[in-house]
């Protein structure tokens, strides 16, 4: 896990943000087996005493019958990774929002991404990139 500080500024300036190619789905389930629950290949999963949320490929609920509403574009975003960085999430949370476009964000320990409906995808790739692009303009000052 990397661990040398980074600034927000640093982080924003190479957000670097890539649209996974897959399609995901949200899902819930009944508390199952955990070893079950790996078997659906989740990206992500959530434990909770009501039940474990999934965050699968849309191809694996489809696969495995789960009920799911919405369609999620995963975007990743490539920046230097900073666990204590203050701010980040709101700030995309922010751009996207002023859009109408609402995130679901994963932390893991290795890069954040953020699941945004399919359908807003490629606007929130293209504010992400705008966002990173004026910050690189700040900096160059």
């Amino acid at each position: 896990m990397p661990t040398r500080e980074v600034s927000l500024q640093d982080i924003l300036q190479n957000l670097d943000p890539v649209m996974a190619p897959e399609t995901y789905v949200y899902v819930g389930v009944s508390n199952q087996s955990l070893l079950k629950v790996l078997g659906f290949d989740p990206v992500a999963f959530f434990k909770e005493p009501e039940g474990i949320t999934l965050i699968l490929k849309k191809e694996d609920a489809d696969n495995n019958f789960l009920n799911y509403q919405t369609e999620y574009c995963r975007i990743i975003l490539n920046a230097p990774f900073a666990m204590r960085c203050v701010g980040l999430t709101a700030i995309v949370s922010s751009a996207l929002a002023k859009a109408g476009i609402s995130i679901i964000p994963i932390l893991s320990a290795y890069k954040r991404s953020i699941l945004v409906e399919k359908e807003d995808a490629h606007t929130a790739l293209e504010i992400l990139n705008a966002m990173q692009k004026k910050v690189q303009g700040l900096g160059a000052h």
